[in-house]
């Protein structure tokens, strides 16, 4: 396990014009139109805070934004929390220098600051066997994507054509499981439309304002059966690993278990944690923490507990890997 910590060096002066960091001077600019059109704005702003600006320092100062935007587009890390959500963004000029592969070898963990003053930390975890001279590699976007999506995405967001050993392949072998139809008749018998309208009737209780006298868990019931319905569909006409199938699985799981529904957040748990078995690497944060939650609720069903055991053998030590012997989750697991 490689860990990296990120400090800034400070930037200079020239006048009104600060000079970028040293640390941040050799990372590469992905520059777009709405980074120009930012800067400029930026540029303005501070500009009219001073007095007797010259025009060349409001140009100069433009350049600088435009640069310092365009470096933290191509360089910026989404900080993830404990449960792989995003918190914030961030430039680690170590990480930085990772180049990116939709098979990667290391996973980016963030180690937040106990102490007032201290800073977060990235930490760069190798997650499968290396040989030497290997280059180091992690994935820039969600790798549980279809090849031409992924390459669409790195392509606007980091401006090169992706050229890995998966995304050479031809075709990828997981681009058909994740959009696979198992049974026919899923577009020709309007079964698509049906599962669509369940889901955004779905959606739109749960984001939408409060339905009047269904409020609490009569709404969040309601929510879980549209949900069922259209994943009733999924699951007959769309193969395991179909990506629609396993985010509607997702969303069952989160309504199921705020209705604390036990046995059906155990069976969607179980089948989000196959479906991720069978797209991200064994070490990979998502999966490890969707097996812990596996194994938790496992032991809350408490019919099962040779099972629970078993899982928590299984993700202990990933977790002590991950993120270091006395993280919260290691503790849980181990009592």
């Amino acid at each position: 396990m490689a860990v990296f910590m990120a400090k800034s060096d400070g930037g200079e002066m020239q006048g009104l014009v600060p000079k970028l960091p040293k640390k941040l001077e050799v990372l590469s600019e992905h520059e777009c139109a709405e980074d120009r059109v930012l800067a400029d704005s930026v540029a303005a702003s501070v500009a009219a805070l001073e007095k007797n600006v010259e025009e060349s320092d409001v140009t100069n100062l433009e350049e600088f934004f435009v640069r310092l935007l365009s470096k933290f587009r191509a360089n910026n890390f989404g900080v993830l929390s404990d449960l792989q959500n995003v918190i914030g963004g961030a430039v680690f000029e170590t990480g930085a220098i990772l180049n990116h592969s939709c098979s990667p070898n290391c996973v980016l963990v963030y180690e937040r600051p106990e102490e007032e003053g201290e800073e977060m930390m990235q930490k760069i975890i190798v997650i499968s066997d290396v040989k030497e001279g290997e280059e180091l590699c992690h994935s820039y976007v969600e790798i549980c994507q279809p090849t031409a999506e992924r390459k669409r995405h790195l392509k606007v967001s980091y401006g090169f054509e992706c050229s890995c050993g998966r995304c050479v392949e031809d075709p990828d072998k997981l681009d058909n499981r994740y959009c696979e139809v198992v049974k026919n008749g899923y577009e020709e018998e309007g079964v698509k439309s049906r599962v669509e309208e369940a889901l955004a009737s779905a959606e739109e209780l749960m984001y939408g304002d409060e339905q009047e006298g269904e409020e609490g868990e009569a709404s969040e019931k309601k929510e879980y059966d549209l949900i069922m319905q259209a994943l009733s569909l999924q699951r007959e006409y769309l193969g395991e690993l179909n990506l629609k199938r396993y985010k509607s699985e997702a969303l069952a799981l989160s309504q199921s278990m705020l209705l604390s529904s036990v046995p059906s957040a155990i069976d969607h748990c179980q089948r989000v944690c196959d479906f991720l078995n069978g797209t991200l690497p064994k070490y990979h944060p998502l999966l490890v923490l969707q097996m812990m939650t596996l194994g938790e609720l496992i032991q809350e069903g408490g019919e099962r507990d040779e099972d629970a055991t078993a899982i928590f053998q299984e993700v202990l030590p990933k977790l002590k890997v991950l993120y270091g012997e006395k993280h919260e989750y290691v503790v849980r697991v181990e009592e």
